[in-house]
């Protein structure tokens, strides 16, 4: 099989060992109260290369913003009004629920948000603030309070003041002492500056919201690129819980922090705590130096999750698998869709070759764009749909993936799980692997010749507990 285009040839722990090589005292990355390392982190990981003013003098910075706020519209303006009027109806709700925007259709077409439906049923909806953040998925129908993205649209009208003035100036500070003390690459602290600017621009985004509001507690999942709504968060006193979001490895980016950066973990701003699945993935996380053990918990599988599918493509599969066809659920992963593409296409050929009757289901990630998997859509034994995950698990008879966390809730289906292997992703599919949730499967294999192999007796109670609404009131 051809070598895929397009997929990334550094592994995450090359990523990792490059980043803590180029410094000695994570102190470098200290900005007035908080240590930004994380900020550094994002702006090396996604490699901003876009043009800004920031970096200038304060005077030069804000000369600018100030000509475009007196060139905003009259209509800018109003709605900069009526966000401060609409912020001033939710000022007496206690809690905050940030989501990403990632959602799914249940069987009767309503929107249910992913990441926040049964956080919102357990605090009470009435309780929740409940904002959307920056653009990551699609945007749901699904009542949101808040969307940051269009607050953000009108930041050349938010007032800024001494604070926010004193962290501009304290960023360009840090930023010199990075440049002065690390090996980073000339494009490196370019995008570790322009990550800096997005972190000053949520800042006052977040600041602006949560000056009017009131709340006791703030929920979302991610830790990373949040780092502005958290350091605004921290400085009204908000607790803040985070919770799992996914397949967390000692490999990640952003999690398992070595002892060199120990000592500035208290001001990197974390949440005040982190709550996981399960018990593996809490003593998993023990092993990094970000969290402490009073701050770990488990909160359980939280994530909404639609039972059975639509009558309409249990219809379909009957109807395009034959009479003894197997169902090939296929998990894809955003920054992976070359890879999947050149799979599916050749399984597909091989199956049709081989006259294997049986059909490809394949589910993209909720956030991923129908373009980057459309290469696979017209292939005749391929059916692409996004239902939930956990409704397509019961009607699958086998699933494949890369390193996905659907390849450990696909655990509790007994489904036979097999994970892709791709040289770049060794590190993340060996832990799988190790682990006995999956097995490997190489990129000339076709998995219906491999079913045998593929069960597993592992226990999904290790990776995901019951979500237990109390797990969130008593935190």
């Amino acid at each position: 099989m051809a070598k895929t285009a397009g997929v990334r040839t550094k592994t995450f722990e090359d990523l990792n060992n490059d980043f803590y090589s180029a410094f000695d005292n994570p102190e470098i990355f200290n900005c007035l109260e908080f240590n930004l390392i994380k900020v550094a982190q994002e702006g090396i990981k996604v490699q901003y290369t876009f043009k800004s003013y920031f970096g200038r003098p304060w005077w030069i910075f804000n000369g600018i913003r100030n000509l475009k706020k007196s060139s905003a519209s009259k209509v800018d303006i109003g709605k900069l009004v009526n966000w401060q009027k609409h912020l001033s109806t939710l000022a007496k709700r206690p809690y905050l629920v940030f989501d990403n925007g990632t959602y799914v259709e249940n069987k009767s077409g309503v929107h249910k948000p992913v990441f926040s439906e049964n956080i919102i049923q357990s605090l009470g909806r009435e309780q929740v603030v409940y904002i959307r953040e920056l653009p990551r998925g699609s945007k749901g129908d699904v009542g949101y309070d808040i969307d940051m993205e269009e607050v953000l649209n009108l930041i050349h009208c938010i007032p800024v003041g001494k604070e926010e003035k004193e962290l501009y100036q304290s960023l360009l500070n840090t930023h010199q002492t990075i440049k002065e003390n690390s090996s980073f690459s000339g494009e490196e602290l370019y995008a570790i500056k322009m990550s800096f600017f997005g972190f000053w621009q949520i800042f006052v985004v977040a600041n602006f919201v949560m000056k009017q509001l009131q709340p006791k507690k703030a929920f979302f999942n991610c830790h990373y690129h949040k780092e502005g709504i958290i350091m605004a968060l921290k400085r009204k006193g908000i607790f803040t819980t985070e919770f799992q979001h996914g397949l967390i490895d000692r490999n990640d980016f952003f999690y398992f922090y070595p002892e060199k950066v120990e000592a500035v973990m208290p001001k990197a701003l974390f949440a005040d705590e982190f709550l996981a699945y399960g018990k593996y993935w809490r003593d998993l996380l023990l092993e990094g130096v970000e969290y402490t053990e009073d701050q770990l918990k488990i909160g359980g599988f939280y994530l909404y999750q639609e039972k059975g599918v639509s009558e309409e493509l249990k219809q379909e599969l009957e109807r395009r698998k034959g009479s003894n066809g197997k169902i090939i659920l296929i998990s894809l992963q955003t920054n992976l869709y070359a890879v999947f593409n050149d799979y599916i296409t050749w399984l597909s050929e091989d199956m049709t070759s081989k006259g294997q009757e049986g059909i490809i289901l394949v589910k993209p990630h909720p956030i991923m764009k129908p373009e980057t998997y459309s290469p696979v859509v017209d292939l005749p034994n391929v059916l692409v749909t996004r239902e939930s995950i956990h409704g397509l698990f019961s009607v699958s008879d086998l699933h494949i993936s890369i390193y996905s966390t659907t390849l450990y809730e696909a655990l509790a289906s007994a489904l036979p799980n097999f994970a892709l292997y791709v040289e770049s992703c060794r590190d993340y599919i060996s832990t799988i692997l190790d682990n006995g949730v999956a097995t490997k499967l190489p990129f000339d294999q076709n998995p219906l010749e491999m079913l045998e192999k593929g069960s597993t007796n592992v226990d999904s109670k290790y990776f995901f507990e019951v979500f237990q609404p109390e797990n969130i009131l008593s935190s």
